[in-house]
């Protein structure tokens, strides 16, 4: 899985996709989500990071981390 190259990301959480000519906002974990795949982080690897630095349970984090990269997935943000 990788971030499409041609996508912008900014600090403030302000994604571009030329492709589309889309702009979305992602909040601070989303933004450091996209981060850390676009640094080649596998899904393993993002998923042990969110559970030592959030409370949260390893059923819901697999169930929201396989929704978000499907949102990516769909507009175009990261290419599996």
């Amino acid at each position: 899985m990788k971030v499409d190259e041609t996508i912008n990301l900014e600090q403030e959480g302000f994604v571009f996709c030329p492709k589309s000519g889309e702009c979305y906002t992602l909040n601070s974990l989303g933004q450091t989500i996209l981060s850390w795949i676009k640094s080649g982080d596998s899904v393993h690897i993002i998923k042990q990071k969110i559970l030592e630095q959030y409370d949260v349970s390893e059923v819901v984090l697999d169930a929201d981390l396989e929704d978000f990269i499907a949102l990516c997935v769909r507009y175009r943000l990261v290419e599996v």
